[in-house]
């Protein structure tokens, strides 16, 4: 029962650090959040739903949200590297 009480608290977590960035990145903020990167793509789709668009380049899958006036984009490993897991973490992530 702990261990459901603490994903879930972490999960909880994810999902409100992954909201302050989308609220920053319809302000135009590019904060680099070191905390963010533990988020992984499944965590990403299903706090801020579909992305507007998804694409494959140069061994990194790259998700973006349309925030505002501004795009985010978050960037994972592959997904189709056998190497990785199908839900990988969040490397990084930019405000364009």
């Amino acid at each position: 029962m702990l261990i459901i009480k603490h994903q879930q608290t972490k999960a909880s977590k994810q999902a409100a650090s992954l909201q302050q960035v989308m609220k920053l990145a319809k302000e135009g903020g590019n904060k680099n959040d070191k905390a963010l990167h533990a988020i992984r793509l499944n965590t990403v789709k299903e706090t801020l739903g579909k992305p507007a668009k998804e694409i494959e380049y140069k061994g990194s899958h790259l998700a973006t949200y349309k925030a505002g006036n501004y795009e985010l984009t978050f960037e994972f490993l592959s997904i189709y590297n056998d190497a990785n897991d199908k839900n990988p973490k969040v490397v990084s992530y930019n405000v364009y």
